[in-house]
């Protein structure tokens, strides 16, 4: 008993495979330890390591029908497999075991977000917080902010996990989630307050080893941030955050090839994470593929259909085919998605002004180069600004959507 709780606090403390190696000793020990069977389990499952953790939640079964977790981590074994059908079974066989049991329908709404309904997904999770808000609600807010990350839905993960975190102030996934949102956003100081707090509860936990990953990527340490992400790849090689670190990575380094392959692998396992379908995308636009960027950005609006970058892009592509009229609806898209993207009004300006509409260009210009000065063509937009400003040109904003909605061509 002494080794299995020293296990557990060697997983609490970030050293995995010593804590595996532990549960490992004590099943030779009692080979029929249902705890240790259900730990070790569990830690197999968060290594990626899904046909031992399947031969360990059975042989726990076989001796304990009646404890629902066993139940739920056979189904999120056949969910990480991509086996939907067969995880719904074994979580409904665990809410017949115990319907009160809220956790199967924090398992259960996850289940619902891999399969694209949001609506039903959100109701299995408020169910559980409804029915545990102290213990399991801030377990079905993070589900809802991971869900809403996969839709490249920023705001409503940021009031998912801050939701997580007004009930449990110090939960490390709560703030590695937040850390996630605020690195995408550059806001990298307040994303590295929200890790030291995270590393605090979770120390060497993939998950925050694949965050920092990202951080150091958007520093520019891209040796570093390799460097993390192949650390949490070494515990769970299927581990989504840290393949599409990678892969982003990779390809800032202009390593194309071993960033496509970290990509693919990863959307063979997750096919609707929006940033991974964009990450990939911008692969292929630097391979000069566009074809297949331009069919992995509509995938992106499918799901999100306010994804700037995927938006942008799409936008640029119908350009260079000499569609015009509906490239300038989807940068006016991308432009009311995220009025502070700086290329949707450089690209927007530009278009304009090949058709004439000096004023609107003129306003999408400055605008552009307002957001971002650092721009590489700020010397030539700065002369057609100047150029436009002595013809006595004023700048006027485009008529737009107001929330970047709209068919996608």
């Amino acid at each position: 008993w002494e080794r299995i709780q020293k296990a557990e606090h060697d997983m609490a403390a970030g050293h995995f495979q010593q804590a595996v190696e532990e549960w490992e000793a004590c099943l030779e020990v009692v080979p029929d330890d249902v705890w240790t069977l259900r730990l070790l389990g569990a830690a197999c499952v968060a290594k990626g390591d899904l046909a031992r953790a399947e031969e360990l939640a059975r042989r726990a079964l076989e001796l304990e029908q009646k404890e629902p977790g066993l139940y739920l981590m056979l189904g999120r074994i056949h969910q990480a497999r991509g086996q939907m059908s067969q995880a719904e079974v074994w979580f409904n066989r665990a809410r017949a075991v115990d319907p009160n049991h809220a956790g199967v329908y924090v398992a259960l709404g996850s289940l619902q977000a891999r399969l694209q309904d949001t609506d039903g997904a959100l109701q299995y999770f408020h169910k559980a917080i409804e029915m545990d808000p102290g213990t399991v609600g801030p377990m079905a807010y993070n589900a809802i902010g991971r869900m809403r990350l996969a839709q490249a839905d920023s705001e409503q993960a940021r009031e998912a996990f801050q939701k997580a975190l007004e009930i449990d102030a110090l939960n490390g996934d709560a703030h590695n989630g937040l850390a996630t949102i605020l690195i995408e956003e550059d806001n990298l100081e307040e994303a590295e307050a929200e890790l030291e707090i995270a590393v605090r509860f979770l120390p060497n936990h993939v998950n925050v080893l694949a965050t920092l990953a990202g951080l150091n990527n958007k520093r520019g340490d891209y040796s570093q941030g390799i460097a993390l992400a192949r650390r949490a790849l070494a515990v769970n090689e299927r581990h989504l955050q840290a393949l599409n670190n990678l892969g982003s990575a990779l390809r800032d380094t202009g390593d194309l090839a071993g960033a496509k392959e970290a990509l693919q692998t990863a959307l063979e396992q997750h096919p609707h994470y929006v940033p991974l379908i964009m990450n990939l995308a911008q692969v292929y636009l630097a391979e000069h593929q566009e074809e297949k960027m331009a069919e992995l950005c509509r995938r992106a609006l499918k799901i999100n259909p306010r994804q700037p970058l995927a938006l942008c892009n799409l936008g640029t592509y119908k350009v260079s085919r000499g569609r015009s009229d509906e490239a300038l609806s989807l940068y006016r898209r991308a432009v009311a998605s995220d009025p502070e993207y700086a290329l949707a009004h450089t690209h927007l300006g530009i278009l304009l002004l090949n058709l004439e509409r000096n004023d609107e260009a003129l306003y999408h210009l400055e605008k552009g180069l307002a957001l971002d000065p650092g721009l590489q063509e700020r010397e030539r937009l700065g002369e057609v600004i100047a150029g436009l400003r002595k013809a006595g040109y004023q700048g006027m904003p485009s008529v737009q959507p107001t929330d970047g909605t709209g068919p996608t061509p």
